[in-house]
């Protein structure tokens, strides 16, 4: 489901942020919005396809749990929808605080359920009823708060054919991102590794993306607040020197970050793992941590280079990661176990920031012709 949610999002809150954070007219973004909701109607179906294909795979799955399941999603993808409005108007606060409302809501529902409430005669049917119940609630806050903002337009194909592309290839690499990191068990476990360092790994792997998780609640964000003023940077030296300042303070952040999680990490296990059955979690914490650093910055230049409508590069750059990933896992593995499982995670995540996205954008800041131009050309094209 995880992966569906990934293909079936569209890249379309990255585009919508796209799209209210460069310079356009208030009727082309009311357009641009309104075009978006069509497009997500439309992924809701594409979402029901995928989920009953999940089914013909699998016989072991339940239709029920299943259609719970992918519900809960739409609504959370399309609840990211207004999250990107938040972003761009600097006010990511505001879904912090729905979504705690919404959260609120699944724990009185969990009280109620502890005193005898009951939707069905399945436990995990009525957790996820709760759950979708919250969800809701998030979605309805978030619309309610930011309706004044919201400018319904109408359908605008010509504005579509731009967009596509776009939401296609982040989409699509979503995807591909998704599958990959999934895979990574079933790799270790084709290649000999035993299941009790692969629950090891998927642990600290667990730890890890929950540190990047919350970084990456604060990204984007960010991202449009660096867009504006590097928009208003006059010269292309200045906006890389500019630039530069904020990478440089951006990695003394990351690997502070870095370090109170290796610091934190042995308490962490020791309390999910008091027996202390996985004890390869912690040996290979430090290494799988340092992610940390490179995910959060190939983060940022990603939704920068999505404002400069390089979603192409994107693209290639998410395939060029699963290239060499699936290199690097089928050698490294077999020689050092899930060790070497941490150490390509690693690595991909540096060649991918540092080696890639990185050197890419500056020479993008070095061209002459700005986003904000061309934006300005497509607007008056649609």
């Amino acid at each position: 489901m995880a992966a569906i949610s990934l293909f079936i999002g569209f890249g379309l809150a990255t585009t919508l942020q796209k799209w209210y954070t460069n310079d356009h007219s208030e009727k082309t973004r009311a357009n641009v919005w309104t075009t978006g909701w069509y497009v997500r109607a439309v992924s809701f179906f594409v979402g029901i396809i995928l989920t009953l294909s999940v089914l013909l795979i699998s016989s072991d799955l339940s239709f029920s749990l299943l259609t719970l399941l992918f519900a809960n999603t739409f609504v959370i993808i399309c609840d990211y929808s207004f999250s990107a409005l938040y972003n761009v108007r600097e006010e990511a606060w505001k879904f912090s605080v729905t979504d705690f409302c919404g959260k609120l809501i699944i724990t009185l529902l969990l009280i109620l359920y502890s005193q005898g409430l009951r939707f069905t005669n399945t436990a995990i049917y009525d957790f996820l009823l709760m759950v979708t119940t919250g969800s809701l609630v998030t979605l309805l806050l978030d619309f309610v708060w930011l309706r004044r903002y919201v400018v319904a337009g109408v359908f605008d194909s010509a504005l579509l054919k731009i967009m596509l592309p776009g939401m296609a290839l982040i989409g699509f690499s979503g995807f591909l991102v998704g599958i990959y990191q999934y895979s990574q068990p079933i790799f270790m476990q084709y290649l000999g590794v035993n299941n009790r360092d692969i629950n090891g790994f998927a642990k600290a792997f667990t730890f890890v993306a929950q540190i990047n998780f919350a970084i990456g609640g604060v990204i984007p964000q960010f991202s449009s607040t660096l867009k504006r003023r590097l928009l208003s940077t006059k010269t292309n030296i200045q906006k890389q020197a500019f630039f530069s300042r904020v990478l440089l303070l951006s990695l003394g952040g990351l690997l502070g970050i870095y370090m109170m999680a290796v610091l934190v990490a042995p308490y962490y296990f020791g309390f999910i793992d008091p027996e202390h059955k996985y004890p390869l979690s912690a040996s290979i914490f430090p290494i799988l941590a340092a992610f940390i650093v490179p995910s959060a910055l190939a983060t940022l230049i990603l939704y920068l280079s999505v404002f400069e409508n390089q979603e192409r590069w994107h693209f290639w750059v998410v395939c060029i990661q699963l290239v060499i990933g699936v290199g690097l896992m089928l050698w490294l593995i077999p020689v050092h176990g899930a060790v070497g499982a941490a150490w390509s995670v690693l690595v991909v995540g540096l060649i991918d920031a540092f080696l890639l996205r990185i050197p890419q954008f500056f020479i993008t800041l070095n061209t002459n012709v700005d986003s904000i131009d061309r934006d300005t050309k497509v607007s008056n094209a649609s």
